[in-house]
């Protein structure tokens, strides 16, 4: 875009993970914020607020993306500054990568790109049939209108099917394994967590994660959720 190419922010710590619910982002924003320079952020909101509040910013009608041709650099500076504040609300200082795992920030990479060229983006991926029963099965929110449609599901599912931005391939196949996906190549590369949080890391200067605690912690989790279900079986 025009003019904007030297207005976002150089910022090298926001690490977006994206794609659709139920398609591994949780677990991959465990995986790096396992490493002691990393900070999950969970689900921030704040990208998607940016974008609604963008008219009115502007004062202009128009809605993303048809107002790309009327943003100038100086437009991009207060949602800049509020989504850092957002992302290093709770983060330790010396974090050195900040992970939002809002999965439908997907939509919005574009200006994701514009705000922080220098944002790593990992994108999550899963067999669609499993994304959709997982979905439907899921008791979301109400605002959550497409976990309730399967149409709904599947119209998502078939938006976020191409890498237009270039974005980091992560596939999670069913069962906790994690695989990145070779270009269109149908062969899968198999990766190993701490490819994962190198992917974040990407040249900065970090210790080895804690994988050995983040997968005690998780089996702790597993083991106690399968107590819970089977008690409840038994109610």
């Amino acid at each position: 875009v025009r003019g904007l190419q030297d207005a976002g922010s150089q910022d090298t710590r926001p690490v977006f993970i994206v794609g659709m619910p139920r398609s591994g982002t949780t677990l991959t924003e465990q995986i790096i914020a396992s490493h002691p320079l990393a900070h999950g952020c969970g689900e921030l909101p704040d990208i998607a607020l940016i974008v609604r509040n963008l008219p009115a910013q502007l004062e202009q009608p128009l809605a993303w993306p048809d107002l790309i041709p009327l943003l100038r650099g100086e437009s991009l500076q207060q949602p800049i500054r509020r989504y850092l504040e957002a992302v290093t609300r709770h983060a330790p200082a010396d974090a050195l990568r900040l992970v939002d795992k809002a999965p439908l920030n997907f939509f919005h990479l574009g200006l994701i790109a514009l705000m922080f060229p220098q944002a790593r983006v990992i994108w999550c991926r899963r067999d669609p049939r499993d994304i959709a029963v997982s979905i439907y099965g899921e008791n979301f929110s109400l605002d959550e209108k497409l976990a309730t449609d399967l149409a709904g599901i599947g119209h998502d599912l078939h938006a976020i099917t191409n890498d237009s931005l270039g974005a980091r391939d992560i596939q999670v196949r069913h069962g906790g394994d994690l695989y990145a996906s070779a270009g269109a190549a149908p062969d899968l590369l198999l990766v190993t967590d701490q490819d994962v949080v190198n992917a974040a890391a990407d040249g900065a200067d970090a210790e080895q994660a804690d994988l050995d605690g983040f997968h005690a912690s998780a089996a702790i989790e597993e083991e106690e959720e399968e107590g819970e279900a089977e008690r409840t079986r038994l109610r």
